[in-house]
């Protein structure tokens, strides 16, 4: 949990505290504390006092106040809402000065401790218990006395964190949103699942490309050669609205034994830059442009080898008889440090000799013009966009494409390096979108039931060097928290299709070398 709620008897100055995710469900903590009193005391809440935090007290807009659904249930209560005024938390001294004294503890807790910081919630609901049971110089004797009628027992207190008080913490592993928990890891697994027929069938058309593209040859390993493993990577492929597409079996080197200088050589492989990907959006959308898309499969393979790789015999399919023999490599698998190159090398000659012109800016931006027909092509990888103003001019380069490599036609595009492509040419417009990206993101980061804004930026925030870290717990307390990978994942929208949160953005990556909790 993120935040903390507190609920204070102002004349017994018992404390009631809860843990919240958001700061939305301040409402369901409140609705709770209020059932709790009437129903086990017997007592009616008559006054509720707060700031003007948008979880209590609503927003404004041109008519007024727009009451929230912390305020309503107060209002449904009948219960008085008194508000502070802006910027004088002293009108409300009582809540901040507990909620001060809370977090000292909470610290001196977990500095006494040597706990790790993400502990902080069970510091904190210690911190309460003591607090209502022992005494205070705002009252005759200790709140729990005042608020129930009973003397409090603190014979079973002892110090905290001691070395005979266990708790068991699960931790929660961090998995790649990229990867379907559902898809088997290894080749055992895959043969072995629900869906064994599929995954086999999957891989059996891998190996079929292989084929095709005398991928290798089996021969005995030379001496003084190394092989190189290689492995199975099983994943399922999904459309933009999550529904499965089918299965797809990818046989992999391992790449990462192979060594810079002797088992390779260069590397570097030109990908074309968002920039490029939306000026050409925007010539389809003003000239009506057709837009199409093609998928090169297993595009690596159709790059040639240079340097002489030898490779185990894939799991589950060695020749009977040669299982001694290891695959010499004619082509740039995928999983070689210079599998991607290969093939951009191969594309490239192969574009170039149908008449393409490379765009000297962008490499993977390729441009043709015959007469008054035009049409552009942009590569990403082993994904290709076509924009034409001929419908012959297209379905020409459709067929030069696919009589080199193997080739699907994937029609108008709607769908292209994770985001999605809107048309309405009625209009002349076209639109982009990262939902499903975006949807990802905070579900990896568990941000999935925020609530939205409006703006990137509300009104009044600032950021500062001075919210960074000042000593080593609040360093410590930041650790847990992947602020870089946020921000990362945030600009990558800013990038492809969201130019409207660049400074929001922007200024939140200032800090990434030392983040703070505002930031």
């Amino acid at each position: 949990e993120k935040y903390f709620i507190t609920f204070i008897d102002d004349y017994s100055r018992y404390d009631y505290v809860y843990l919240l995710h958001e700061k939305s469900q301040a409402v369901d903590a409140l609705e709770i504390c209020l059932n709790e009193v009437e129903r086990q005391l017997d007592k009616k809440v008559k006054v509720v006092r707060s700031d003007r935090g948008g979880e209590y007290y609503g927003r404004y807009n041109e008519i007024g106040q727009h009451l929230g659904p912390f305020a309503k249930l107060l209002q449904k209560r009948g219960i008085c809402a008194q508000y502070t005024m802006p910027g004088t938390p002293q009108q409300n001294s009582v809540s901040e000065r507990r909620n001060r004294t809370l977090m000292d503890m909470v610290m001196s807790i977990l500095s006494n401790s040597t706990l790790p910081i993400y502990l902080w919630m069970y510091a904190l609901k210690i911190a309460m218990y003591l607090l209502n049971r022992v005494p205070s110089k705002e009252v005759s004797t200790t709140p729990f006395e005042l608020w129930t009628g009973k003397t409090p027992s603190l014979r079973h207190l002892h110090i905290w964190a001691i070395s005979n008080d266990y708790m068991v913490y699960v931790h929660e592993l961090e998995i790649d949103s990229s990867i379907n928990e559902n898809d088997p890891v290894s080749f055992s697994q895959a043969v072995s699942c629900d869906n064994s027929e599929k995954w086999l069938n999957a891989m059996k058309e891998e190996l079929k490309f292989m084929e095709q593209n005398d991928v290798w040859d089996l021969v005995e390993l030379p001496e003084g050669c190394k092989r190189v493993g290689c492995k199975w990577v099983f994943k399922t492929k999904r459309d933009s609205d999550g529904n499965l597409e089918r299965y797809k079996a990818r046989l992999v080197a391992k790449g990462f034994t192979k060594k810079d200088g002797i088992d390779y050589k260069e590397t570097f492989s030109p990908v074309s830059r968002k920039d490029s990907f939306r000026i050409i959006m925007a010539l389809v959308a003003h000239y009506d442009l057709e837009l199409h898309q093609m998928d090169v499969k297993t595009a690596f393979l159709n790059g040639n080898l240079e340097e002489n790789v030898y490779m185990d015999q894939p799991m589950g399919f060695s020749v009977e008889g040669k299982e001694h023999m290891v695959c010499k490599l004619k082509k740039s698998i995928y999983g070689l440090k210079q599998a991607s190159r290969q093939w951009y090398l191969k594309f490239n000659d192969t574009i170039v000799s149908f008449g393409f012109k490379e765009n000297i800016v962008d490499r993977c931006i390729y441009l043709k013009v015959s007469g008054s027909k035009v049409i552009f092509l942009i590569l990403y990888v082993d994904d290709i966009l076509l924009a034409t103003n001929d419908l012959g001019l297209l379905h020409e380069t459709k067929k030069f494409l696919s009589s080199n490599f193997e080739m699907k036609d994937m029609g108008e595009a709607s769908y292209v390096i994770g985001i999605e492509i809107f048309r309405d040419r009625s209009q002349g417009l076209l639109g982009l979108s990262q939902k499903a990206y975006i949807n990802k993101v905070l579900e990896r980061f568990r941000m999935e039931k925020c609530s939205a804004s409006p703006v990137p930026i509300q009104k009044g925030d600032k950021f500062s060097l001075t919210q960074c870290p000042k000593n080593d717990l609040e360093r410590k307390q930041m650790e847990a928290i992947p602020y870089a990978s946020v921000v990362g994942s945030i600009m990558y929208a800013q990038i492809c299709t969201r130019p409207d949160i660049s400074f929001a953005a922007e200024m939140l990556g200032r800090y990434q070398s030392n983040p703070g909790m505002k930031h």
